[in-house]
C-alpha cells in the first residue's frame, strides 16, 4: 500500500474539495459542478451500526482496502490499472449522512473514482438502507438503474 496522499485528512471536520482535480468525485462540490458532484447518501441505522457496514462493504469489494478509520471517518484506497492507488475517504455525520470524496492520484479521464462510489452505493443502500438525501440531484446510475 502506498500511504494517504495529502488531501484525503479532514479540514475542520470536512472532506477536501476536488477543485480543479480531473479525477475526483465528491459530495460535497457544488451541485452545479456536475464533473465533481455525486449526491451524498442518508442512513437509517445507528452511527454505529452504519459505519460498521460501510466498512463491511468496502471491504467487500475487490481491490478495495480500508487503511484507516478514526471515529466517523474512514479511509480507503482502490487500487487501479495504472499501479497508483484512488483515495476513498467518507465521513458519517450523527444527523444520519454520508459525506464522501474519491480520488485518483494521476489525473485522466478514466471515471474509475464515479465507479468506486456507486460500486460501495450500490451496497451501501442494499446493507444500509442508505438513500440521496431529499431534494438532491441523483447522478445518472441512479435513474438508470432505478434506484430512484
Amino acid at each position: 500500500f502506498v500511504g494517504p496522499a495529502e488531501d484525503v485528512e479532514l479540514v475542520a471536520g470536512k472532506l477536501a474539495s476536488c477543485g480543479d482535480k480531473g479525477a475526483c468525485v465528491s459530495s460535497s462540490s457544488a451541485l452545479e459542478d456536475s464533473k465533481h458532484f455525486m449526491v451524498s447518501w442518508k442512513f437509517d441505522k445507528d452511527l454505529s451500526a452504519a459505519r460498521s457496514e460501510l466498512i463491511r462493504t468496502v471491504d467487500s469489494i475487490e481491490g478495495a482496502y480500508v487503511l484507516r478509520t478514526e471515529g466517523n471517518f474512514i479511509y480507503a484506497q482502490f487500487d487501479n490499472f495504472l499501479g497508483f492507488p484512488d483515495d476513498v475517504s467518507f465521513v458519517l455525520s450523527p444527523s444520519g449522512s454520508v459525506q464522501f470524496r474519491s480520488a485518483s492520484r494521476v489525473d485522466g479521464p478514466f471515471g474509475a473514482n464515479r465507479g468506486h462510489i456507486k460500486l460501495i452505493e450500490k451496497g451501501a443502500l442494499v446493507a444500509l438502507h442508505f438513500r440521496t438525501i431529499t431534494g438532491a440531484r441523483p447522478h445518472a446510475c441512479m435513474c438508470e438503474c432505478g434506484w430512484v
